[in-house]
């Protein structure tokens, strides 16, 4: 297995670089079934764009899902998730919303969703995501309710 910088140190650690995956065998039973994080506490958070995948909603609807990975060095590598359905006027706001502030190059009058996705257009570019906390099935949990241009860099290093 390759490294992985993203992977969480304790699971890196378990692997060997010369064992072979198909035979690798692992004690598991000690290992907390745990695995609920603190979520990030509620403002807004400097991210990159880490993946946008087009697919669809649990009930079937058109959609990009946003994968943004927090930049901040104290939640550095954390993962926040956003969605924009697309076929909903709510939606295409939320989306064309996005698109101005992070992505202003692209095309609003012949926005493909596949293509945009398929192409990686927003891979790696800068943001900042608006989260709560709220509660689902009892645990606290974070929400991206929006999603910001990138502060200016002077005011990032700043503070």
């Amino acid at each position: 297995m390759v490294a992985d910088e993203n992977l969480d140190p304790d699971v890196q650690n378990m692997f060997d670089e010369d064992v072979d995956d198909d035979s690798m065998t692992m004690d598991l039973s000690d290992v907390s079934d745990d695995v609920q994080r603190e979520p990030l506490p509620a403002g807004i958070h400097e991210c990159v764009v880490e993946n946008h995948e087009f697919g669809s909603s649990s009930s079937g609807n058109p959609m990009i899902t946003w994968t943004l990975r927090v930049i901040e060095p104290e939640y550095e590598n954390r993962f926040l998730f956003y969605h924009t359905v697309v076929n909903k006027e709510s939606g295409k706001r939320r989306l064309k919303k996005l698109l101005v502030r992070v992505c202003p190059d692209v095309e609003l009058t012949s926005f493909n969703p596949k293509t945009f996705c398929d192409e990686g257009r927003a891979l790696g570019l800068p943001c900042r995501a608006k989260v709560r906390v709220s509660t689902y099935q009892g645990n606290p949990t974070n929400d991206v309710t929006d999603i910001l241009p990138p502060s200016d860099e002077e005011n990032f290093l700043d503070g």
